[in-house]
């Protein structure tokens, strides 16, 4: 996070350079368009580009003339005393707007140095992959050049070859039989150094065809490339949590004003949603890897075939949607709901149908036999058990004949999971054997209850295979994670 009093950046400084290269880019007539003509793209990002800078930079103006009491005005001057202590009681209505102002407007400042400093890091990213193109090039002009220099050498092992030979017929009816025996010799040197010379030249070729270097070269700008999306999509999923927070804060203006909302949300915001969000991104991993989790259950949901467009698949608490991004992928129909609003917006910014609704409202939401599958990732350690009774009644109902029921959650059998990361989240109540889980969904009439075992850490700590070191693996080691996969019954 850069901030205001970072000693490293002076805001004030980079927005006053921002202002001047606006202005002056804008006043030199380097960029004039005009009504009908042809424009080029390069030219037009640059013009929207100044055109946003200088709608911050009037927006910025605007928010510090905001911040900034009121003085007597001209009117009121007339009234002497009475006028000043009028200005001073609307100032002192006014006091926290003016403090909202100046909160607005140091945010703006740390958004235009992010802004800045993200797009000195894309620059200097798009040179570093011109100068490794460059490299390339040069790397396989040398090559190409080697090659033909091999050409040029084995054109000319053949001339040889070819006045060798010449020169052995003219003189053959001359020579005795030693002489004729040494030409032969030095003939076959000669056809040896031709085929030598030949199978060189394959060798350089399939190398050529075949270049460590051309590889090493690809997998260095794939890598760029691949690190560039990930810091795109942190900065944009950082965006749209920062826009939730925002739209919270202005929506809950009115309210500190006595007033009520034009248009009040359907579900109040928690402040705390925005530090679980946090919480859920540093501990939860980073999405391509959940993605990639997630997607060994698509076998699982597809056998069912239960999932169609009147009968979708729900996610339970989906968080940033990666589950619903596989579905997605592979033209499953499906929507969610979250409790967190802000992950609830990420979602529905993502194109995802997401419900800001617990588990049970939805299910209790729902006609009967309307989902084809349903699915809960790490949600049944968060709700208690009264709570996951009655939803598990409520799925029962929604759900088609055969429909699948897919819940994973901690393994309490590893003892690292139960008494230490399984506290990282603190809206955690407590680990759910999967024999307790087993037993409730056969008790209220699920059918074909099976438990995989998920993510076991490797190698083992305890090397060995004496009964010990193998007792101490299976309690340290098991599998971090385990999912129940059950089914309704058939009709």
């Amino acid at each position: 996070m850069i901030l205001n009093n970072n000693p490293a950046i002076n805001v004030d400084e980079l927005m006053k350079r921002v202002r001047e290269a606006a202005e002056q880019i804008r006043t030199s007539g380097a960029i004039e368009f005009r009504r009908g003509e042809p424009r080029n793209q390069d030219e037009i990002r640059l013009a929207q580009s100044l055109d946003r800078h200088r709608i911050v930079t009037r927006l910025l103006d605007g928010a510090e003339a905001a911040t900034v009491p009121l003085g007597v005005p001209r009117r009121l001057r007339a009234f002497g005393a009475l006028g000043a202590f009028i200005t001073r009681v609307f100032n002192y209505f006014f006091k926290r707007q003016r403090e909202y102002n100046g909160a607005l407007l140091a945010t703006g400042r740390e958004l235009i140095s992010l802004a800045l400093v993200t797009g000195d890091t894309l620059t200097k990213t798009i040179e570093n992959l011109a100068a490794l193109e460059t490299y390339r090039m040069e790397a396989f002009r040398e090559l190409r050049e080697s090659i033909d220099g091999l050409r040029s050498q084995l054109a000319g092992i053949e001339n040889s070859h070819h006045a060798t030979r010449q020169l052995a017929e003219g003189v053959r009816a001359d020579l005795d039989a030693a002489q004729i025996a040494h030409l032969a010799i030095q003939t076959r040197f000669a056809h040896e150094r031709v085929d030598t010379a030949e199978a060189t030249l394959r060798d350089v070729s399939l190398r050529a065809n075949a270049s460590p270097l051309r590889e090493e070269v690809e997998r260095s700008m794939l890598g760029y490339l691949r690190d560039a999306d990930r810091r795109i999509a942190d900065n944009y999923e950082s965006a749209l949590r920062s826009i939730a927070m925002l739209r919270g804060e202005v929506q809950a203006l009115p309210r500190a004003a006595g007033l009520a909302p034009a248009d009040p949300p359907a579900v109040a915001p928690d402040p705390d949603d925005a530090f679980h969000a946090y919480l859920s991104d540093r501990f939860r991993g980073s999405r391509p890897d959940i993605e990639t989790r997630l997607a060994e259950y698509l076998p699982i949901v597809q056998a069912a075939g239960t999932i169609t467009a009147e009968t979708p698949l729900l996610d339970i608490g989906p968080g940033r949607g990666e589950w619903l991004t596989v579905l997605r992928e592979h033209g499953i129909p499906a929507f969610g709901a979250e409790t967190n609003r802000l992950l609830a917006d990420e979602c529905a910014a993502l194109g995802f149908d997401v419900r800001c609704e617990d588990m049970l409202g939805v299910l209790r939401s729902l006609p009967a036999a309307s989902l084809g599958a349903l699915t809960a990732f790490h949600v049944v350690e968060h709700i208690s058990f009264p709570y996951l009774l009655e939803a598990l009644r409520e799925a029962m109902r929604v759900l088609v004949p055969g429909g699948t029921i897919v819940f994973e959650t901690p393994n309490s059998r590893n003892i690292l999971v139960a008494t230490v990361t399984f506290y990282f989240d603190p809206t955690h109540r407590n680990p759910v054997p999967h024999e307790l889980l087993t037993a409730v969904l056969e008790g209220l009439g699920y059918a074909d209850c099976r438990v995989l075992e998920l993510h076991r850490l490797d190698p083992p700590i305890f090397p060995g295979n004496d009964e010990l070191s193998e007792h101490l693996n299976a309690r340290f080691f098991s599998a971090q994670d385990y999912a129940l996969i059950a089914r309704t019954p058939y009709a």
